[in-house]
């Protein structure tokens, strides 16, 4: 309930609604009636009000996964959200976040405050909102920032800001940011042994003591890595995404890629797949060329994208419509009665799954295969756990590993008050900042 007027409505109407944001795909909030109207002239009535809104705030999303909330859009009536610390900082520090869901955050003696939910940075009228939102919270809070905090992604709108900026800067892996999100939320320090499961964030490699990046097209796209303290030590094996960020809305490409590695051209042709019906054969063709040359068709260790994989194997869907539905609808589609799972085995870190992409139930078993990895890595460790990504709004998966940590009487922490998914990326990488520096403690 938002207000009274709300109730009233819910009293009155006596079929089943459904609430929305009133704006366009990838723009924020609309705050007035006459922008409504232009760009949505499809809605037929407007309750309106005659005093102005100053600063749009979108609706906040929440779920509740094994009887505790999870926070997937922190906005109106939870932001701006105040984080406290043990000490105070000398520095006043700005993080800006990833470049979807994006939100920013920054530090202010002891304490961290997240901004409401900006959005995707993808279209100029996002990008102006973060500008606007920045200059909105440094006004309010008579805040000038002397470093500022970003991902290590070049390409994000938030980085190239940020290297506009004049400012000394500090860059945060992706998915370290994810565990550090969750650290902040719960006061953690020290050493934890972190699975950040999402879609796709900016990698990192070592090769001869020297960082090689995804962006340069040697690296890996990150987005199923575990974390022991600060370092990687566990990540499943790559998947070579067909087209680059065409894969990532087309699970048919993720699927077929996965088929290139185990079955010639030839076969390929004839296994009577969704994912191979879904393309011609001259598009097969193109795509094995693609595949074997490495030519835009970079590695990833994303679990979201095999939720995707899996989605096309099942026959369930070939294109994505919106972020995240691949992964969705494998939830819906779990069988809870399925508790077979596909093997795999780790060897130096590399987490190979054994998938048979014939199997009527897939998405049951790749689910439970998923529960039954972090669970032996949760057992090898013997450290507390930090749950953090994208992935881990999938609520079959987090209820299913909930059960086995409770069982196994292994602590956990997943994120319940700050956004588990890249709303959160500011607050881990000012909370990544702060513990490096020794500012919070280690």
């Amino acid at each position: 309930m938002f207000c009274l007027l709300h109730h009233l409505l819910f009293k009155l109407l006596k079929n089943p609604i459904v609430a929305t944001s009133a704006n366009l795909g990838n723009e924020p909030i609309i705050t007035d009636s006459e922008t409504l109207m232009s760009k949505l002239p499809f809605v037929e009535f407007i309750l309106d009000f005659d005093r102005d809104i100053i600063n749009g705030v979108d609706d906040s999303l929440v779920q509740v996964i094994a009887g505790k909330k999870q926070t997937l859009r922190l906005a109106r009536g939870y932001a701006p959200k105040v984080i406290k610390l043990p000490y105070k900082s000398e520095k006043k520090i700005l993080a800006v976040g990833a470049n979807a869901k994006n939100s920013v955050a920054f530090v202010i003696d002891d304490q961290i405050i997240i901004s409401p939910h900006i959005g995707d940075l993808d279209s100029s009228k996002a990008f102006g909102f973060f500008e606007r939102t920045i200059e909105t919270f440094k006004n309010f809070y008579d805040f000038e920032p002397e470093l500022i905090v970003h991902d290590k992604h070049p390409s994000y709108m938030s980085t190239k800001w940020a290297k506009t900026q004049g400012k000394k800067l500090v860059a945060v892996q992706h998915h370290l940011a994810h565990i550090y999100a969750a650290k902040a939320e719960f006061g953690l320090h020290g050493d934890y042994l972190g699975f950040s499961f999402d879609g796709t964030g900016y990698g990192e490699e070592k090769v001869n003591g020297e960082a090689r990046e995804a962006a340069l097209g040697q690296g890996t796209l990150w987005g199923g890595e575990v974390f022991v303290g600060d370092t990687r030590k566990y990540s499943f094996k790559t998947i070579k995404l067909l087209g680059g960020e065409k894969a990532i809305k087309e699970p048919r490409r993720v699927a077929l890629s996965m088929l290139f590695e185990k079955y010639t051209l030839e076969m390929i042709m004839k296994l009577p797949l969704a994912c191979v019906t879904a393309f011609s054969a001259e598009e097969i063709k193109i795509l094995h060329q693609s595949y074997s040359k490495n030519l835009n068709a970079p590695l990833s260790s994303s679990v979201g994208r095999m939720f995707d994989a899996v989605a096309s194997f099942a026959n369930l869907l070939q294109f994505q419509s919106y972020e995240g539905e691949a992964g969705l609808i494998c939830e819906q589609n779990y069988k809870p009665q399925i508790t077979e799972a596909f093997e795999y085995k780790i060897v130096d870190g590399i987490i190979d799954i054994a998938f048979d992409f014939f199997d009527k139930e897939i998405v049951s078993k790749f689910i439970n295969t998923l529960v039954n990895i972090v669970i032996e890595i949760a057992k090898t460790e013997k450290m507390e756990v930090i749950l953090s990504g994208g992935v881990f709004q999938n609520k079959t998966l987090l209820e299913l590993l909930i059960k086995e940590f409770e069982e196994e009487k292994v602590t956990y922490y997943v994120q319940e008050e700050t956004a588990i998914n890249d709303g959160g990326i500011a607050l881990g990488q000012l909370y990544y900042y702060l513990s490096a520096r020794n500012i919070i403690g280690i």
